[in-house]
């Protein structure tokens, strides 16, 4: 980045010269350079058993806020409240942000986001997000978003990237593409380690979820002496016939199947 000055008439300094890099091709579109920058939120939180959407998108928004550089400003929000696993053409179908009271103005998801970032009279020159992983977890999707945005000429940044307008752009590139790198493994991760635990559960006997129709569940103290103490349970399937089963003389459903579909 350029920080020498050259002195102008009167010795007083001028505005400092632009980079080699920040006029190249490769750098950034230059309006960001100079005056006002409008800026639109993207932000995404998953769904309410995983976080409270309010207040997780309250703090994306107040993170993002304070990574502006001066002469930046927000105009115009757009979130979601679902999984960032989806395919770019199922995101902001879902209502799910209308329940829980977010405070923030929502001008649309990230589909109207960049069907806006296309139009010839869009509000806002820049996109920020907390992080990257807040436009879509998943690699294609996140880098398809980030190639149409850039195709618009507006650059994607992120709170937890610096945000470096004057010089080269191949190291911010670098951090971008490990973080977007991370997220898909983050989440893959977890969802393979969710499967192993429930694969043990399973194995050890306990319920999950409702039992099937002719069964009914006994309760157990939790082995977990914590949640033991807190008055937690679990369960396993009882294979005795429900009431309706035995008055009726009807099989139980497991019974009734034939020999390949028990297995």
């Amino acid at each position: 980045m350029t920080t020498i000055r050259d002195l102008g008439s009167g010795g007083v300094p001028s505005a400092p010269a632009l980079s080699d890099l920040s006029v190249s091709p490769f750098g950034m579109p230059l309006a960001l350079l100079h005056g006002e920058v409008r800026v639109a939120w993207v932000g995404r939180t998953s769904t309410e058993d995983q976080q409270d959407p309010r207040q997780s998108l309250l703090r994306q928004w107040e993170r993002c806020k304070s990574a502006l550089p001066e002469a930046w400003a927000v105009v115009c929000h757009f979130y979601d409240v679902e999984s960032g696993r989806k395919e770019l053409s199922e995101r902001s179908r879902g209502k799910d942000f209308e329940r829980f009271g977010i405070p923030i103005t929502r001008d649309g998801g990230i589909v109207d986001l960049l069907a806006e970032a296309a139009r010839p009279d869009r509000r806002f020159d820049a996109v920020i997000c907390e992080s990257t992983s807040r436009v879509a977890r998943r690699m294609y999707e996140n880098l398809s978003v980030e190639r149409e945005l850039e195709h618009a000429g507006v650059p994607l940044f992120a709170w937890n990237e610096p945000i470096k307008l004057d010089g080269g752009r191949a190291q911010q590139i670098l951090q971008r593409r490990i973080n977007q790198s991370v997220a898909e493994y983050e989440v893959l991760n977890a969802l393979e380690t969710s499967w192993g635990g429930l694969c043990t559960h399973v194995r050890e006997g306990w319920n999950i979820g409702k039992p099937p129709y002719g069964y009914k569940a006994k309760a157990y103290r939790h082995p977990n002496p914590a949640k033991a103490a807190r008055g937690a349970t679990k369960s396993r399937r009882s294979a005795a016939q429900s009431e309706v089963h035995r008055l009726s003389g009807l099989q139980p459903p497991c019974d009734a199947l034939p020999a390949r579909g028990r297995q």
